[in-house]
């Protein structure tokens, strides 16, 4: 944003949207993937670590592309 002039770069705005229709797929596919493996390797939500499920997350390879995290 321009603080001079408080509209968003359509440019911006135009990547953005690109990058989100093409990624959304994908992404959601990805999600559903960990969601399913967290409970389905814990059914009865067996406690685990907070930092352990998050590292899950965050290793998986498509949510760390979809995020550019690589």
């Amino acid at each position: 944003m321009d603080p001079a002039q408080p509209k968003w770069n359509s440019d911006y705005v135009d990547r953005i949207r690109a990058h989100t229709v093409s990624e959304l797929d994908p992404a959601l596919v990805a999600i559903d993937r960990v969601y399913d493996r967290l409970y389905r390797d814990h059914p009865f939500k067996i406690a685990r670590s907070k930092a352990d499920v998050v590292e899950e997350i965050l290793g998986d390879a498509k949510l760390n592309n979809v995020f550019g995290l690589n």
